[in-house]
């Protein structure tokens, strides 16, 4: 009987650890921003979808490819790593980018989040019902980046590179990037998000990009 107690004690506390109260976003990208070069000329990218899972410690980012999202079938998010897709701990402030490159090796690529100069404006709006706050950056080159997070949910994820705000993040327009991001979609659940097993995880500074 006593087992049996302890069994269960086990059993539920991995699963709270688990299955952790979090969120969910999808955000779509604006194709009049979405631009590339090709043959000296300009071209729109189709539409592309991103995915944010996180909980109270852990956030996930990841692109998803053409619409075929990896995890729609369950909510164990990040037990497998996705090439360029990005992790952040909020706890330490690093980030990770997912790298599966050379062929038949998987990184983490550890860095920490860069300190700039974000300008908090008094302008506020909503979007799809939440009341946001912006922050403004302009670089030495007088290009612009707009956010626009929640502290309704106060924790500092966002689609991307874009986190460290004191609420989720839910719009960007990037002029050095050219992208405009907007949610679309936040959903409440029991999200668990982990890292990839099976994965070397080095500093940036220690990991060189291999030439094709």
């Amino acid at each position: 009987m006593i087992r049996l107690t302890i069994f269960l004690l086990q059993f539920l506390l991995t699963a709270t650890c688990f299955a952790q109260d979090g969120y969910s976003v999808i955000y779509k990208y604006d194709e009049r921003l979405s631009t590339i070069t090709i043959n000296v000329g300009r071209r729109t990218l189709p539409g592309l979808s991103d995915r944010l899972v996180f909980n109270d410690s852990l956030s996930l980012w990841y692109r998803i490819p053409q619409e075929n999202d990896p995890w729609r079938k369950n909510k164990n998010f990040g037990n497998k790593l996705i090439h360029h897709a990005i992790l952040y701990n909020f706890n330490t402030n690093f980030y990770y980018h997912e790298v599966a490159w050379p062929k038949g090796k998987e990184f983490l690529i550890r860095d920490s989040v860069k300190n700039q100069n974000w300008l908090f404006l008094n302008d506020a709006k909503e979007i799809l019902g939440y009341r946001c706050r912006s922050v403004l950056h302009v670089n030495e080159k007088n290009d612009s980046t707009l956010i626009w997070f929640t502290d309704s949910i106060p924790k500092p994820a966002g689609p991307l590179d874009y986190f460290g705000f004191p609420g989720l993040v839910l719009e960007v327009f990037d002029q050095v990037r050219g992208w405009h991001i907007l949610a679309g979609k936040v959903e409440r659940g029991a999200f668990g998000v982990t890292m990839p097993k099976g994965t070397m995880i080095i500093p940036r500074e220690d990991y060189v990009s291999p030439k094709k």
